[in-house]
């Protein structure tokens, strides 16, 4: 029997560093009907170097797309999306790399559950210097989970997986776009990709770490932090998954509106104590301002107008001694949550043997 084949797109700028461990991880997969699709975002470094030398190695196996400019990294995922053949895909990081028995896992399950169109699997975390952080998965096991039962966790900022850590089926992605309801955005993309998946389909998620994702001071995170955007194209991700759910009265998502914008608040202190700490005061105090909207902490302020410079300096106060234990604090998730209602544990071990 012909296995399926699996597309990844590995989007790349600037990362040529990195390059040579992710691509090394995708093609010595267990899996061997593997299309990889570099897609190059007009890097100025090393990465056209690097690429070729694997061309060389494995012309059958790669597509090359290089941009002679920086498009954007959606602009750059879609150019591979439209090129990809394969009945599975992922959006793959340069600066990541997968565990040997990812896609050989992931095609198991894809193929013992067929209500299933996302796999996302937990991670471990690797730093600048190469050191790699355990971290507790999202969830207290591998589970199969309801697609509406996961849409309402979308809501809330903070809880989505990284590009490297999910695999969608193609045929339930196109299958998407042509429905009615589909919900069309270009901010946090993938995101809104996982939200689309979970409005029609169950999803399998997995406890134990497939993907080491980076956490890098120079990446496209790191960016969107300095410049504030995360915070605004959330916010506006957060205003169209409610405006979807309040037209098809999907309650459940829709009621978690202001526990979204309040987490998005909580997103926004955090970066403002990070700023704070690195020294950053600009970015520090317009992230606190934000925070202090979002939370509605500034309306309280607001209401007590003679006294609101004396409030405001004893919030500052409060704020440095809360910026000096958030940086004791780890930032690492210490702890798993239980999976949403009718959820089922996922037998991993089972599924890979008969698949």
């Amino acid at each position: 029997m012909i296995k399926p084949l699996v597309s990844i797109i590995v989007t790349n700028y600037n990362y040529g560093r990195f390059l040579k461990r992710c691509l090394d991880s995708i093609l010595n997969q267990t899996y061997s009907n593997i299309e990889l699709i570099i897609c190059d975002n007009g890097s100025t470094d090393d990465s056209l170097e690097v690429v070729n030398d694997y061309l060389r190695k494995a012309p059958t196996k790669i597509n090359f797309i290089r941009h002679r400019r920086n498009l954007g990294a959606s602009s750059n995922a879609t150019s591979g999306e439209n090129l990809m053949q394969g009945k599975y895909f992922m959006n793959f990081g340069a600066d990541d790399y997968l565990q040997p028995s990812f896609i050989d896992t992931a095609v198991s399950i894809f193929g013992a559950l067929p209500n299933v169109s996302q796999i996302i699997t937990h991670s471990d975390i690797i730093d600048d210097s190469d050191q790699i952080s355990k971290r507790a998965s999202f969830f207290d096991g591998s589970y199969i989970i309801p697609g509406m039962s996961y849409a309402p966790l979308l809501m809330v900022a903070g809880v989505t997986a990284h590009t490297s850590q999910i695999i969608y089926s193609t045929d339930a992605h196109y299958a998407l776009q042509r429905r009615k309801g589909y919900i069309v955005s270009s901010m946090i993309g993938e995101r809104t990709l996982a939200m689309n998946h979970s409005l029609n389909f169950d999803l399998a998620y997995l406890h134990e770490p497939f993907v080491v994702c980076r956490e890098s001071a120079n990446n496209e995170t790191a960016k969107m932090n300095t410049d504030m955007s995360q915070i605004f194209e959330q916010w506006s991700m957060i205003d169209a998954f409610a405006k979807n759910a309040f037209f098809h009265q999907h309650e459940a998502i829709f009621s978690r509106r202001a526990e979204a914008i309040e987490k998005l608040g909580e997103l926004s202190k955090r970066l403002s104590a990070e700023f704070y700490n690195q020294g950053n005061y600009s970015i520090a105090g317009k992230y606190l301002g934000l925070s202090m909207v979002l939370t509605g902490a500034f309306d309280n302020l607001l209401h007590e107008t003679p006294r609101f410079t004396e409030r405001l300096n004893a919030l500052a106060v409060d704020f440095a001694k809360e910026c000096e234990m958030r940086s004791a604090c780890s930032q690492i998730r210490q702890h798993s949550y239980p999976p949403p209602a009718g959820s089922t544990r996922l037998d991993l071990a089972s599924i890979v043997k008969h698949g």
